[in-house]
């Protein structure tokens, strides 16, 4: 679901409306905040006032200061329908009140001309009533609702016979200006949404990867239980000699009790630490058993592990014991073996270097399991975990298994913990919606300079293209910090605004600081929104000097008034940006330690459930065989088939898991009892498409012709586009087919 900024999204399910909830409670905190500054400005105005207005109408005004205040903590508590209740209070309210205090006591009789000098305080107060509209009501309602209120003493002039004067129609065109609030708080609560979808579309994200990561350790895990303890018992059951009938018994009670115990087991118990020097005891006794020359050398430290990485390392470390006891021996003699540990709370590392025959690390068969699947796959999977193989022909073979803390974190998510917040910001503040009410507040100063027209009109004018072009520096499309060529382009625009108004006469100069002292505020608000504090607060100074001035040179304190106004729309500002700044520093923290440990074990557990159930399967394969083996003194011919037929499925089903199941199985069964060699690879790796119906039949064709003495399959070999080849030897010589 992707939404516009500029939109206003309807969210209907639960979880939109859950994040509807939370950007409600989020734009309602800044509105607050911005109320509760314009209360803090308007003190004075208010107390002025006291005497004009009668008792009931004091109380209503006590009310709807109250509801507004109280939403600032109830934003924390409440539910979003007790604080739209109160929103709704405030704007109708605030409307009641202009009403009231502009109706005459006597309707029908001339009426005289309205004081606008002395306004009743909730006229002032529009900028958060209007806002509490935008919260509550749809787009065109509150559009409607910030044009009735702004306007309401000269629609009740006409509706109740006040004189028509110049200076109602100035005063309505500057209350007009406040409809750029509804605007702010429509694109914040835009943005807020936007924001907010990502943090849920991120949240998504993180369970997926804990759900992937899951079923592949599980995968692995199961992988490597099925190649350490039965794939071993099955190949010494059908190549050994009887000489090592003894052996193969005690292997097969060995891998017995470990499949018992393996199905028996939820699951891995990873969560929690070790000590150093458990991980030490672990890896001396996994040698023990070992037919092996071993020297060794383990040192640990004091401290604490995480469970996982002890688990890991000692199991790949004894899978790389168990290969040099297989393959290192020189003759009968076992192998020389060097076994180096060096333990800390910081970092592993484990040694295992042999003095046997060697190998080609880069040829090793791609049908071979132990050293890719118990070693270098356990490792790579555990974060900060590597393996380094190498080994040189004649000379042996060293093992180096190390272990690095990766600060507490998952390497998964690194990437998103480490980005500046900033850039995860919603641009949206040039938007055309903000452009246009900006450039609405400007019409109104034109319209008042209009009405105005007489000998002012020539040093009025300049100041207010001087004005239209910081709005239009501001509000233009782009990222929300400004640019320095623009930052360049603002400053002049309103050094030379100041400088015009300071030297205009008192009268013209009067008018144009009270135009220039608003809109330089709303600008210093949004620049502020934006996150541009370097240039918002100067901004704002320059405009404190210039009134210093003024009133240094003559008596103009009202002009504080819309001093004030500017630092409140400012302090309003910055406070929004540092709310809405946190909100996009959560999508990138996104998720704690203890969120991403839950979802990572509760996507542990269901995947370990299905690894479960694949792994009963094979037990009921396999159990039969191992119990003949374990309970016989002699491995009959019968058995030591079934063996290796049972060997070649299992190998089968870790190295092609597409191949393996269903007629295709049982074609390669077939073909290796009478004798054939098979050998099924997939280099594709999880999440690959079926096989098509043409590739299956020509597999199907070769493992079931009998003139083929061995057929090799690979789905997806490296390097190739060709779904997979079927190379096949017989009689005639070597077949090779290409797939399609």
């Amino acid at each position: 679901m992707a939404f516009s900024p500029l939109t206003d999204p309807s969210l209907h399910n639960e979880d939109d409306r859950a994040i509807r909830a939370i950007v409600q409670r989020r734009a309602g905190l800044m509105n607050a905040i911005g109320g509760i500054a314009l209360l803090l400005v308007f003190t004075s105005t208010i107390l002025e006032q006291l005497h004009a207005h009668p008792l009931w109408w004091w109380l209503l005004a006590t009310l709807m200061a109250t509801a507004l205040i109280a939403t600032l903590p109830l934003t924390f508590v409440s539910k979003v329908t007790t604080l739209e209740l109160l929103w709704t209070f405030v704007a109708l309210a605030n409307l009641a009140l202009i009403v009231t205090a502009l109706t005459p006591t006597t309707v029908g009789a001339p009426q005289p001309e309205l004081d606008l000098s002395d306004v009743p305080w909730p006229w002032l107060f529009q900028p958060t009533a209007i806002a509490c509209a935008g919260l509550v009501w749809s787009r065109k309602i509150a559009v409607g609702y910030a044009l009735l209120s702004t306007t309401l003493p000269l629609t009740l002039s006409l509706l109740f016979g006040y004189p028509l004067t110049v200076e109602l129609f100035s005063q309505t065109l500057a209350h007009l200006g406040d409809i750029v609030f509804l605007a702010l708080i429509v694109l914040l609560r835009a943005q807020m949404t936007t924001a907010a979808l990502a943090e849920r579309s991120l949240a998504q994200r993180i369970r997926d990867v804990a759900r992937a990561e899951a079923v592949l350790r599980a995968k692995q895990r199961a992988v490597a239980f099925v190649h350490d303890e039965l794939l071993s018992t099955l190949n010494s059951a059908s190549t050994l000699t009887a000489d090592h009938a003894p052996r193969i018994q005690l292997a097969a009670d060995a891998s017995l009790t470990s499949l018992e115990s393996e199905l028996e087991d939820e699951g891995p118990h990873l969560e929690g630490t070790v000590t150093c020097n458990d991980l030490e005891l672990r890896l001396r006794r996994s040698a023990e058993d070992l037919d092996l020359k071993l020297s060794t050398q383990l040192v640990s430290t004091h401290g604490e592990l995480p469970l996982t990485v002890s688990t890991t390392v000692a199991e790949a470390a004894l899978a790389a014991l168990v290969n040099a006891e297989r393959h290192a021996r020189r003759g009968q003699s076992p192998a020389t073996v060097r076994f180096i540990a060096h333990i800390t709370p910081a970092s592993v590392v484990v040694t295992v270097e042999d003095d046997g025959p060697g190998f080609l690390v880069e040829e090793t068969p791609a049908d071979r399991l132990g050293v890719r699947v118990s070693i270098s796959q356990r490792m790579r999977l555990l974060p900060g975990g590597l393996s380094r193989i190498t080994s040189t022909i004649g000379t042996g073979t060293r093992v180096e298994l190390t272990w690095r803390s990766v600060d507490g974190e998952n390497s998964t998510y690194a990437d998103n913990s480490t980005r500046d917040p900033q850039a995860t910001a919603v641009s949206g503040m040039g938007d055309p919606i903000i452009r246009t009410a900006f450039l609405f507040v400007w019409c109104t100063f034109l319209g008042q300079t209009l009405l105005h027209a007489n000998a002012r009109l020539a040093q009025e004018l300049p100041s207010l293209i001087v004005l239209l072009v910081a709005v239009l520096v501001v509000t233009s499309p782009g990222p929300d910090r400004l640019s320095r060529r623009r930052k360049a382009v603002f400053a002049a625009s309103v050094g030379l605004g100041l400088l015009w108004t300071l030297a205009a006469s008192p009268d013209t100069g009067t008018a144009l600081a009270t135009r220039h002292f608003e809109l330089l505020g709303y600008l210093c608000a949004l620049l502020a929104l934006r996150g541009n504090f370097s240039v918002a607060w100067p901004v704002f100074a320059a405009t404190v000097v210039t009134l210093a001035v003024m009133l240094a040179a003559d008596d103009r304190d009202f002009l504080v008034h819309f001093t004030a106004i500017a630092g409140a729309g400012l302090i309003t500002g910055t406070s929004w940006n540092l709310i809405l700044r946190h909100q996009l520093a959560s999508i990138t923290r996104h998720r704690s330690k203890e969120e991403r440990a839950l979802v990572a074990l509760r996507e542990r557990d269901l995947a370990m459930s299905a690894e479960q159930s694949r792994l009963t399967l094979i037990a009921e394969r396999v159990s039969p065989v191992l119990e003949e083996i374990s309970a016989s003194s002699e491995v009959r011919e019968a058995t030591r088939l079934r063996a290796r037929l049972l060997e070649n499925e299992l190998r089968d089903t870790i190295r092609a898991p597409r191949l393996a199941g269903g007629r295709l199985a049982d074609a390669a069964a077939s073909a290796r009892a009478r004798g054939a060699r098979v050998t099924l690879i997939d280099d594709s790796g999880d999440g690959a498409a079926d096989l098509s119906d043409s590739a299956e039949e020509s597999i199907h064709a070769a493992l079931s012709s009998p003139d083929f003495s061995e057929i090799t399959v690979r789905l997806s070999p490296p390097g190739r586009s060709s779904v997979g080849t079927i190379r096949s030897t017989g009689a005639g010589g070597i077949t090779r087919i290409q797939l399609p």
